[in-house]
């Protein structure tokens, strides 16, 4: 069947939903305001394990010396509605539209610097830094075949 002119091609269909930018608000309010989870399982889940699956352990994810942490300063009873005004991306719409929140967060530091206020972004465009990952976990072959996918069950 052919594609209508009007239909965009898949490979120009955006993936996924955004959310950077709420992803941690929603999971400290569901999560730790709620009772669900505790402030070590929230660091866990929203940077340590991130940076222990995609090989940047010791460099990410953690407050050591010489690691490249970002510090986040949350005021945990900052209520909040979400609305895609308000947001920093680029897209029309989130899927957290009218969600009120619990716990926001209110300064972010990176290498020490203030690099977001009260919701204004104040680092300069261009002034990160990228950090090539190493080898991580998940690209290693673990020698383990999803059941169903072995080759006795081709055919």
């Amino acid at each position: 069947m052919a594609r209508l002119p009007s239909t965009p091609s898949p490979n120009a269909i955006p993936n996924g939903a955004p959310g950077i930018e709420t992803r941690q608000p929603v999971l400290f309010s569901e999560g730790v305001s709620k009772g669900l989870i505790d402030l070590p399982a929230f660091v866990r889940l929203s940077s340590a394990n991130a940076a222990r699956l995609f090989g940047l352990r010791g460099r990410k994810g953690s407050l050591m010396p010489g690691a490249d942490a970002d510090l986040v300063l949350w005021d945990p009873d900052a209520e909040r509605v979400i609305a895609n005004p308000r947001l920093h991306h680029a897209i029309d719409y989130t899927a957290w539209e009218e969600l009120a929140v619990k716990g926001w967060p209110m300064v972010t530091l990176r290498r020490g610097e203030v690099a977001a206020r009260d919701g204004e972004v104040l680092a300069a465009p261009g002034s990160g830094r990228f950090l090539a990952r190493g080898p991580y976990e998940l690209a290693r072959p673990s020698g383990r075949v999803p059941v169903g996918f072995g080759a006795a069950s081709v055919g």
